[in-house]
């Protein structure tokens, strides 16, 4: 059980913050940023899921988590936000009556702490909407919680 210890470190406390943004502590640094319209943060083990409130026929999500291990996918692209540089990828999957499916996994620096944000949206007409996430990660502030 010698994981047991790394992932008790890593709870998470999600809870809305003033002006539409959310607040949330991963492992020793405590996040803040916007939240997209439509979305609300529900912790899970590891990270924070955001999900999208219903109404759409295939509702979009995103998981914020300390970037651990390799990516799941290549990050082969460069993308500078709000003076940030994160390195990015996409890939493409068939999917069923919704569309095909798409993620976007990215990985940044924010202080001390190296993060990781995937997305998923299913899409059946044209390219996928990933502007959550950049909304997300530009607005994205980390510090030492302290403790």
């Amino acid at each position: 059980m010698r994981w047991a210890a790394p992932l008790l470190a890593l709870l998470v406390v999600a809870a809305p913050a003033a002006s539409g943004a959310a607040e949330a502590r991963l492992g020793s640094v405590l996040i803040r940023f916007d939240l997209p319209d439509g979305f609300a943060p529900m912790p899970e083990p590891g990270g924070l899921r955001l999900g999208e409130d219903g109404g759409r026929r295939a509702p979009r999500e995103m998981i914020l988590r300390p970037a651990l291990g390799e990516p799941p996918l290549p990050l082969d692209r460069l993308i500078r936000l709000d003076g940030r540089a994160a390195r990015y990828g996409t890939d493409r999957a068939e999917g069923g009556s919704g569309g095909a499916e798409f993620r976007l996994v990215v990985d940044l620096r924010c202080g001390d702490a190296a993060l990781r944000l995937h997305m998923h949206v299913q899409s059946e007409h044209g390219p996928p909407d990933f502007a959550p996430a950049w909304s997300v990660l530009r607005s994205l502030r980390c510090r030492d919680a302290g403790g």
